[in-house]
């Protein structure tokens, strides 16, 4: 028979042996990256596989972005949609210093950090009614499948570090991945459900097998 000093210290060694390896493994996880952006608006973007995104077609909306001059109003590209990229992995140092330059004016809604790369939301430009209606901005989150590979280069880059015609948004997301897609609605700087909004949700400007796997 053992004394019992000597199975009190057995048992120390025991535990302290379990909470090392604990530890140890919890170390060991794979660590999760920050949010890329704002995690108040669009909860948790991942910033390696997931972009966010929110397209107008309406002539109000086309009628802000030429008020800000970031486009002109003879410029056909912009006929069939304007798609402002909030967040997208692979931007470079210039789109992000664009990006935070252009949205550091006058009710603009700034970038989430001093990296530039996420927009925050700023909800419906086209409220613009006094006392504004209460317009929603829609956004929508795109998490893409960790196992795919993606090149999330723009074709010609974005506009002004942030803007997208239709062609370059298809360009951007038209790939053979899996993805889960999220829908936001942000009204006067907060998020509200989307059902609540007073305005109609615009159309999703992607089709979904647009993003689905290839079955071939």
């Amino acid at each position: 028979m053992y004394p019992r000093s000597f199975l009190f210290v057995l048992a120390l060694l025991c535990h302290d042996a379990s909470a090392f390896s604990k530890e140890k493994a919890e170390d060991e996880k794979p660590q999760k990256s920050p949010s890329a952006c704002d995690e108040q608006y669009f909860d948790y973007v991942d910033p390696a596989n997931s972009i966010v995104v929110d397209s107008c077609k309406e002539a109000g909306c086309r009628g802000f972005w030429v008020g800000t001059g970031m486009v002109q109003a003879d410029d056909a590209k912009w006929a069939d949609g304007i798609n402002m990229i909030h967040y997208a992995p692979g931007l470079s140092d210039e789109e992000k210093k664009a990006r935070q330059k252009a949205m550091s004016g006058t009710n603009m809604p700034g970038t989430y950090n001093d990296e530039g790369a996420c927009v925050n939301p700023g909800g419906d430009p086209t409220d613009t009614a006094d006392p504004p209606e209460g317009r929603c901005g829609f956004y929508h989150k795109y998490t893409f499948d960790k196992d795919c590979v993606r090149d999330f280069e723009l074709a010609g880059g974005l506009h002004m570090g942030l803007l997208a015609t239709n062609a370059q948004a298809l360009d951007l997301l038209g790939v053979n991945c899996d993805w889960k897609k999220e829908d936001y609605c942000v009204v006067a700087g907060k998020r509200k459900p989307c059902g609540e909004c007073p305005n109609t949700k615009p159309a999703d400007p992607y089709p979904k097998d647009t993003f689905q796997k290839s079955s071939v």
